[in-house]
């Protein structure tokens, strides 16, 4: 029981990370790849190891804009993605838990 709660906050904070920062828009307008690629974010982009552990969960905006896609093809789809002007991403993980920490301190204090 404790592994599935374990796992269930590892999954919960990678997920917030990608649509709860300070990279996000949270009124996205446009076409359909532009408002997924303006809701969500991507941290660890290149990093094929991270792909692969989190089975994708760093590639959520192209996911988003690809979900039929498996995740093993995402490292390749995001370099495509990454020429389109709403495409956001992180350096790392660390960076995009900066960013969501700073993103819900202000949302906090307002």
């Amino acid at each position: 029981l404790w592994t599935c709660c374990v796992l269930g906050w590892i999954y919960g904070a990678l997920f917030g990370v990608s649509h709860v920062n300070e990279a996000v828009d949270w009124e996205p307008v446009g076409d359909r790849t532009s408002r997924q690629l303006k809701a969500t974010a991507d941290w660890s982009p290149g990093s094929e190891w991270a792909n692969w552990l989190t089975v994708g969960l760093n590639h959520q905006a192209v996911h988003h804009v690809h979900p039929r896609r498996p995740s093993c093809d995402y490292c390749a789809l995001q370099v495509e993605l990454r020429r389109h002007p709403e495409y956001r991403s992180f350096p790392s993980l660390l960076a995009a838990l900066r960013s969501n920490k700073r993103h819900l301190q202000r949302m906090g204090a307002a």
